[in-house]
């Protein structure tokens, strides 16, 4: 069956402001992450693509923001990437000191179709 998802998030840890990357910072590390559902219309349409979310991580390690960086050029598959990503939890942002921090991360999913 050719409708089968192919969750591929390979996790590019960024930091994003200046000051972060002067103190030190270790980005935040995904700890929870649900699977975005691939529906059965995007499926059916043979929508396939990247997306590429930013996200703001609160001290705790919940999602405080999700930004779109990149679109898949669906917006099945892109709503379904945000969704999923306001609850996935992560390792905050840390300091040099161990100290939890707001940080950013940039994560890609690949959503595919298997031939």
């Amino acid at each position: 069956m050719k409708n089968l998802l192919f969750f591929a998030a390979v996790f590019l840890a960024t930091a994003l402001h200046a000051a972060e990357l002067l103190q030190d910072i270790v980005p935040p590390k995904p700890i929870s992450t649900k699977t975005p559902i691939y529906s059965p219309e995007a499926r059916r349409a043979g929508q396939q693509g990247i997306v590429v979310l930013k996200l703001k991580i609160r001290r705790d390690g919940t999602v405080e923001q999700v930004e779109i960086e990149k679109s898949s050029e669906s917006k099945l598959l892109d709503d379904a990437t945000t969704s999923a990503a306001r609850e996935w939890i992560f390792s905050p942002a840390r300091t040099k000191n161990g100290d939890a921090v707001e940080g950013s991360i940039r994560i890609p999913v690949r959503f595919a179709l298997d031939i």
